[in-house]
């Protein structure tokens, strides 16, 4: 039985949707109890995105057929600088999306279906006025991978993908309750080489959105006590693993990652650090054979690289880029130099996980979990 399109598309409408309702329904249960909804200044915010596929790669312009098109649902929290960090970033807010994703090409694309934590920095504010950037990390589920002989889709090779969204919006108060939020956006989605093909899906678009604010708050903001800040340095240690293919369908291969820096913090919110990287790498091996056509020692799997960083920090988040060079590699596989995007939650004051992917400019190499220490700090 042969389902057309259209039906196909009005049976995933109505499937997120109804995941849609039942988080919301869940959401207002957990906000109705507990503290009162003054200290819980949360909208709802509804955003429709109508964009392109952007042809980044040879090959890919045939799987561009039509306009994208995706819709959000987003659970938006204001800040009011009850917290250091807040104030630091002019009371920014931050919250939750649920997105659904029409690549315009559903035999060989599919659809997306997103969850996405993100936060939105205020640019320039006045009266009713505001301008914003909002920065969004975190993950999709694609409907339609390659699949060897069933597709033609070669720009991801997994269901599951890590989703970044850059927003940039103007939006314009209508009243107490109502806002309006025009904007450009750009999506991305990937999966790090963890399955292949990964050229990953990049995604320009215009979107309009109207925000609902479901309860009553207070809007002073709570004054910078302007408390003095001193620069200090610290030493941090961390470790990570992550695996990845080198061809659709082959095999998989692991390595392991070492990082040991110095980081000077050098104000409330950002920090520079420089640090050596030692890699583990397993896939490094038979790549460089296939390039060289000759066999090669165990120690080609070893790369060590120095790298410097620049972060900012948010409460216990941490966010960062980072560009290294690589100063012992038995020969050079991709590029001499890498990149590094990184983030951090520090579960102590000491303790702090990490998710980062490494990249040899726009071509990914790997997604890295692990776990890291403060050594030592002069604060």
């Amino acid at each position: 039985m042969v389902i057309s399109n259209r039906v196909l598309y009005f049976r995933i409408m109505l499937k997120k949707w109804g995941i849609i309702f039942f988080l919301l329904t869940i959401m207002n249960e957990g906000y109705s109890s507990g503290d009162s909804l003054e200290t819980r200044p949360f909208s709802i915010i509804e955003r429709t995105h109508y964009g392109f596929i952007v042809p980044h790669r040879d090959g890919l312009s045939n799987l561009v057929t039509n306009h994208t098109k995706i819709i959000e649902i987003c659970l938006d929290k204001k800040t009011f600088g009850a917290k250091q960090w807040e104030k630091d970033y002019a009371n920014p807010s931050y919250g939750i999306s649920v997105l659904f994703l029409d690549m315009g090409n559903p035999q060989h694309l599919g659809y997306g279906y997103g969850i996405l934590p993100y936060i939105n920095y205020p640019i320039f504010t006045k009266e009713k006025t505001q301008f914003n950037i909002r920065v969004g990390f975190g993950a999709i589920y694609a409907t339609t991978p390659f699949r060897q002989g069933e597709n033609k889709n070669i720009i991801y090779g997994s269901n599951i993908n890590a989703l970044i969204s850059f927003t940039g919006e103007a939006k314009f108060q209508v009243n107490d309750k109502l806002n309006i939020h025009p904007g450009i956006a750009f999506t991305h989605f990937s999966n790090g080489a963890y399955n292949l093909p990964n050229l990953g899906l990049n995604n320009a678009s215009i979107n309009l959105g109207l925000s609902y604010r479901i309860n009553h708050f207070c809007t002073e903001f709570i004054p910078d006590t302007f408390s003095t800040f001193k620069p200090y340095l610290e030493i941090n240690a961390s470790g990570g693993v992550g695996s990845r293919k080198i061809e659709p369908g082959g095999d998989r291969f692991y390595l392991g990652a070492g990082n040991i820096e110095l980081a000077r913090r050098i104000s409330k919110m950002s920090l520079f650090s420089i640090g050596i990287d030692e890699f583990y790498n397993t896939s490094v091996k038979p790549r460089m054979e296939q390039q060289l056509s000759t066999t090669l020692s165990n120690s080609a799997i070893f790369q060590t690289g120095v790298v410097v960083a620049y972060c900012l920090k948010m409460n216990r988040l941490q966010i960062g880029v980072a560009w290294g060079t690589y100063v012992h590699t038995e020969t050079v596989v991709d590029k001499r130099f890498y990149h590094k995007l990184t983030n951090r939650y520090y579960i102590t004051d000491k303790v702090f996980a990490k998710l980062v992917l490494k990249t040899h400019f726009a071509r990914a190499d790997y997604f890295e979990f692990g776990l890291g220490f403060k050594l030592w700090t002069n604060r």
